[in-house]
């Protein structure tokens, strides 16, 4: 079973014998949802005007008939049919890749335009455990650090180290929070 973590919505507009908008609300519509697995309950909002805005939260992913009527009669068209695919679960959903940049400069402040120095990068777990690192060379001056954290990584502070020669390059090291 797909949990599906969003609401649906549609909007009725009520319509007169001649087919025509009506402009005041009132009406009660009957408004049954059939899911994979059984009925899903639909709010129903009265705007007034003619319309009726319906929200409905899937709870299956697959075919959901909507059958909506009006004292008894269903309406044109009626019933609906809408496939609901399977969104996205927050609780399973993670962070899986960090990037970052490393600019390299001079002794005098100004931009390293080639590439070839000695750099290391290092991320520490809280547990003490080193995480992987792609560290790119872009030939520009410029280091592109590439590192992923597994879907059962440890909870804590990482701590991200990046040296030049042996020697904190400035900003390093700093924190890294994983919830």
């Amino acid at each position: 079973m797909y949990q599906i973590r969003s609401l649906h919505f549609f909007k009725i507009q009520a319509k007169d014998s001649n087919g025509d908008d009506v402009k005041e609300g009132g009406d009660v519509f009957n408004i049954l949802i059939d899911g994979p697995n059984g009925q899903i309950a639909p709010k129903i909002k009265d705007n007034g005007d003619g319309t009726y805005d319906v929200e409905y939260k899937p709870e299956d992913a697959g075919e959901h008939n909507i059958n909506i009527s009006l004292d008894g009669v269903p309406i044109k068209d009626a019933p609906f049919i809408v496939n609901v695919k399977p969104g996205a679960d927050f609780s399973r959903s993670f962070v899986e890749n960090f990037t970052f940049l490393i600019r390299t400069k001079d002794k005098r402040g100004e931009n390293m335009t080639e590439g070839r120095q000695n750099l290391t990068v290092t991320i520490k777990a809280p547990n003490g455990e080193i995480i992987e690192n792609e560290l790119k060379d872009l030939g520009d001056g410029t280091y592109l650090v590439i590192y992923s954290m597994p879907e059962d990584y440890i909870p804590g502070e990482y701590l991200i180290s990046c040296k030049i020669d042996g020697n904190e390059i400035k900003g390093s090291p700093w924190k890294q929070v994983l919830n």
